[in-house]
């Protein structure tokens, strides 16, 4: 037997603890999704020929094995998501060389970032979010080139983003929300990267905005919310052509909201909301398309990576085509979620319900004056908050 799946299912009890000399010939075992307890048996690691593990979806628990990751050095798409396991992320003597994917996620995992996966030069997915992670992010995640989706959100890391960073090329989803990461940021001088997605959520981020965003050209969604940012929006701010999220709220930026702004024409949500920006509501911002998102455009953030095969092919729908030379393939989605308010309400929106979603947030602020009549021509937004301000005068005609 080479391939042993029972996914999705409502099998329980523990994983046998004799799987590794039962089945030491399998490529690949998938039983995420199902309701199996115990902790994961010390034999997985005598499967040699092991390249795709994915036990997500359990309620799996305890410590990983001290051998796990030593014998299974093939081993390619690795997923332990969704479980109960704690201690370290992965022993210290794993050594995994050939790890296009890594999730961990929503564990409760303890310690530093581990460096079990160091040797993998050609990770595409690396998932640690929502554990209980700490320390510093090491120098040594530039080693990964090829990396296009990093997740460590709501974790304890803390310090700055390593100048290493600027050497991820291919990076184009990061969500560092939920930590305690802090200033400086690196300046990724000479480098343009291919980034679309920042989250970087409720960390202690200080300063004016930093121009290293610049390097990303390519930017879909700036999220900086819940951070202490400060100093007036700059004006390269318009750079951002294709941007569709902009989210500043909960920071210290001041003076007016600059014209420069409503050069961000394919803006679909925008949340500036509780900082301290005065002056009047600029009358351009009816420039501004607020439509939702177009996804001919942006298209879906789905990342495959392709690998040779020799006996079968697998896909993330659990379909198996035997033969020779096929191609294998394993495909991850990462959803983004953007909460936003409305009506003192906090809603999060996430996945394809943001193809509808349009809003802009001004609440908060000192902001004066009267509303802009040409405000009340933005006919396709959906939410519109100016509240807690200074404003004055009478609700332009245009909005009836």
């Amino acid at each position: 037997m080479q391939i042993f799946d029972v996914s999705s299912n409502l099998i329980d009890g523990v994983i046998p603890s004799s799987i590794g000399s039962i089945v030491p010939n399998l490529w690949l075992l998938n039983m995420s999704e199902n309701a199996l307890q115990g902790s994961i048996p010390v034999s997985l690691s005598d499967m040699m020929s092991l390249t795709t593990l994915d036990l997500s979806s359990n309620n799996l628990s305890g410590r990983l094995p001290k051998e796990f990751g030593m014998g299974s050095n093939k081993l390619e798409f690795l997923k332990l998501s969704d479980n109960n396991f704690h201690g370290p992320a992965l022993p210290r003597r794993s050594n995994f060389t050939y790890l296009f994917s890594l999730q961990l996620d929503d564990n409760h995992f303890t310690g530093e970032i581990p460096s079990g996966f160091i040797n993998s030069s050609k990770l595409r997915m690396l998932d640690l979010g929502n554990n209980q992670l700490s320390g510093k992010l090491p120098s040594w995640i530039g080693n990964f080139q090829y990396l296009s989706s990093l997740i460590l959100s709501q974790n304890s890391l803390q310090g700055p983003i390593p100048s290493e960073f600027c050497k991820l090329n291919g990076l184009k989803y990061l969500d560092l929300s939920l930590n305690n990461f802090s200033s400086p940021f690196p300046s990724c001088a000479n480098t343009t990267l291919s980034l679309r997605y920042i989250h970087l959520q409720d960390n202690g981020f200080t300063g004016p905005l930093p121009r290293m965003l610049l390097k990303f050209p390519s930017l879909l969604t700036l999220d900086l919310i819940n951070n202490r940012f400060s100093g007036e929006i700059p004006a390269w701010i318009s750079s951002f052509s294709n941007l569709r999220v902009l989210l500043l709220k909960g920071n210290r930026f001041e003076g007016s909201i600059p014209k420069d702004i409503c050069q961000l024409k394919n803006i679909s949500i925008m949340d500036l909301s509780y900082n301290i920006f005065s002056g009047q509501i600029p009358s351009c911002l009816k420039d501004v398309r607020f439509r939702g998102w177009d996804r001919d455009i942006i298209g879906k953030f789905v990342e495959p990576w392709i690998t040779r095969a020799t006996e079968y092919a697998y896909d993330n729908q659990t379909s198996i085509t035997e033969g020779t030379n096929k191609v294998r393939y394993f495909q991850t989605a990462e959803e983004q979620e953007v909460e936003f308010m409305s009506k003192n309400r906090y809603e999060s929106y996430k996945g394809n319900i943001l193809d509808f979603m349009s809003g802009m947030d001004l609440s908060g602020n000192k902001l004066t004056g009267s509303i802009p009549p040409e405000i009340g021509y933005l006919s396709s937004i959906h939410t519109l908050n100016l509240s807690n301000n200074n404003i004055t005068g009478p609700i332009p005609e245009t909005f009836s």
